[in-house]
């Protein structure tokens, strides 16, 4: 399996675990791992740029609701090589962040544009869910040593 294909994969698990599960103490070494993988193996995502195409492929993407039985609430800075004052954050919110940018991608390659797939999962990386799945991990981490 090619690294594209992978990562589509762990893409797809990731959305469907956080839709369709209840998280919990239990789970959230499981969902750490799951982010971890996803930054790594996004990271590995060749550089591309979008096919030209669009045929309308960019679908509304549907609101879920998440069960979450953790702490949601963690406090981080936006840039820690900055003098920034400390702001609060939300799991809830990263995991539905990294939702809506992974299935951007997820909805590409579904479509047949691994291109635009590809070019929406790393801009998303370095440009939005990257930071979500840091800040997660780091506020996971933090639940589940405690």
């Amino acid at each position: 399996m090619d690294v594209v294909d992978k990562f589509y994969k762990e893409a797809v698990e990731f959305c469907q675990y956080i839709e369709n599960r209840v998280i919990t103490q239990d789970s959230v070494a499981e969902l750490l791992e799951m982010l971890m993988t996803l930054y790594i193996d996004g990271l590995h995502l060749p550089d591309m740029e979008p096919d030209s195409v669009d045929d309308g492929t960019d679908k509304t993407i549907e609101n879920v609701k998440l069960k979450m039985e953790i702490p949601d609430y963690y406090q981080e800075l936006f840039n820690p090589l900055e003098d920034e004052e400390i702001v609060g954050c939300d799991l809830y919110d990263d995991f539905l962040d990294i939702r809506k940018d992974l299935l951007k991608g997820i909805n590409e390659y579904d479509a047949g544009y691994k291109g635009n797939a590809i070019f929406e999962w790393k801009l998303g990386l370095n440009e939005h869910w990257g930071k979500h799945a840091t800040d997660a991990m780091r506020a996971l981490h933090s639940i589940r040593t405690r």
